[in-house]
């Protein structure tokens, strides 16, 4: 259950508001433990349902994102899901298209759910028992235009039409106006402190992220017209007062792994005062380990060592999954088909091509810069695999993805591409586009046995182009191999 602490009064730390004679009611830092939650319970499904199917979101505190998981109901209705994360965590219940539940779920613990599809009423909705049943019925019985994303969902859906505005002033005018109206509502809600602080304080963060993101977008804009210009210095005025992201309450929202750098990037760039909770920084190692786990990067022993000493409750769970990490390596190195790569996420600039060149040393290369979402990338390589087929025991067939792809949709496509696969950084994805020269996907080089790049291709040539110019670099090393033979 979450351990309730209550904090000072609102009017030592916040602006003078409707508010500030409330007391904030903060939650407890989330439990750490390598066991899993168990979410489970019964959907009394509407006449007019269509799925048998229901999911959660997972907002993976200790790891890289989060994870989407599935249940069938089975003939009554009844799904049952064990969530391992590592911690406390809070989980998005969906049936059907829409995301509609939002709670928390305990390691060791269950937490029960009956949901009624047959009305709307959300007190008649949701039931919610066993762990943090409190938190969750009251959580789910708020109307959905007064939980901490709704403003922020409103106004993103209408963020074109702000944006082509270009009114710096009306905009941050609305959004204060807005901002201060859920306030009220929230205030005035039938639910106890702990809601109402977690969906205020949530609310204040989003606030935050819509006016950085509106001066960004701004900025790019005039930056784009040759204009000399920014949105004023007081822009972020009202949203940077406080030290509101100290919050453990926060930790439970989407953003509650990225507080951390918030709060750094805020302080540098907006002359805030942010400080941020320190569950973060006990975590830090584990969090760290399981971001390299995540980009298939196996741990050292001097890395597990220092996250058994930092926070032994994880050590299971960190060394579960890296040995199920070394055993799939070993099974991908066993399989010749297809093989993961990797380079230094601190490499840069022009370092990023010799990086992956140098893996391929002596071998001529057709390169496949491509996406997961890109399908002429995807035709290409259905086309090009009698090509790869007649080639395979002479060239080496590589590809290049960076972030704008899916992780784990990459993973599930590359056992069929086959081949060598990099997933680059943003960052190293720019710079390898930059150095050279590649403005658009798919693209092609053709890298001879000393790493140059003897033809580049924009869009997919076909495969009769292709073959063309690897029959000329095997003709060529042919020719030079008989000359030293002489």
């Amino acid at each position: 259950m979450i351990r309730l602490v209550i904090l000072l009064f609102f009017s030592a730390l916040w602006p003078a508001s409707a508010w500030s004679q409330q007391k904030i009611v903060d939650m407890a830092e989330p439990t750490l433990s390598s066991e899993s939650a168990v979410l489970e319970g019964i959907v009394t499904k509407a006449r007019d349902s269509y799925t048998d199917t229901v999911r959660v979101y997972v907002f993976d505190l200790i790891g890289k994102e989060g994870f989407t998981m599935y249940s069938k109901l089975d003939s009554t209705g009844r799904f049952r899901f064990e969530i391992l994360s590592g911690s406390t965590t809070a989980v998005s219940f969906m049936h059907g298209k829409q995301v509609e539940g939002y709670l928390l779920v305990e390691p060791g613990e269950t937490t029960s759910l009956t949901l009624n599809e047959k009305t709307k009423d959300p007190v008649l909705r949701w039931s919610f028992g066993g762990a943090h049943s409190e938190w969750n019925n009251g959580m789910n019985r708020l109307p959905a235009d007064l939980r901490f994303n709704s403003l922020y969902n409103d106004v993103i859906r209408q963020w074109r039409r702000y944006t082509e505005d270009e009114d710096e002033f009306r905009f941050k005018e609305d959004v204060i106006h807005r901002q201060a109206e859920l306030e009220r509502r929230i205030k005035e809600a039938d639910v106890c402190d702990e809601v109402k602080t977690f969906n205020y304080l949530g609310s204040k963060l989003y606030f935050l992220e819509l006016l950085g993101g509106y001066a960004m977008t701004l900025n790019e804009q005039y930056l784009q017209r040759g204009m000399d210009r920014s949105v004023s210095h007081d822009f972020y005025k009202e949203a940077v007062k406080g030290d509101f992201l100290r919050f453990n309450a926060l930790l439970y929202t989407p953003m509650g792994n990225r507080l951390k750098q918030y709060a750094t990037i805020c302080n540098e760039q907006r002359g805030a005062h942010f400080t941020y909770p320190k569950f973060l920084d006990r975590i830090d190692y584990a969090h760290k380990g399981m971001l390299y786990l995540a980009d298939n990067r196996l741990l050292n022993e001097r890395q597990l060592a220092a996250i058994r000493e930092r926070t032994p409750e994880l050590a299971t769970l960190v060394e579960t999954r890296n040995e199920k990490l070394r055993e799939r390596n070993r099974e991908a190195l066993r399989n010749p088909m297809y093989h993961i790569r990797y380079i230094d996420d601190d490499i840069k600039g022009k370092d990023v091509y010799h990086a992956i060149m140098e893996q391929f040393e002596g071998r001529l290369l057709v390169v496949d810069f491509w996406a997961t979402w890109c399908m002429p990338c995807r035709m290409a390589m259905e086309n090009m695999k009698p090509l790869k087929e007649a080639y395979k025991d002479k060239v080496t067939f590589v590809y290049v993805t960076g972030e704008t792809s899916s992780e784990d949709t990459w993973r599930q496509l590359i056992p069929d591409i086959k081949g060598q696969h990099f997933y680059l950084t943003d960052r190293q994805w720019n710079d390898l586009c930059k150095h050279i020269k590649v403005k658009s996907i798919p693209a092609y080089l053709v890298v001879d046995w000393d790493g140059l790049i003897t033809k580049q291709f924009s869009g997919y040539p076909g495969n009769e182009a292709l073959e063309k110019e690897i029959e000329k670099r095997l003709k060529e090393k042919e020719e030079i191999m008989e000359g030293k033979s002489e």
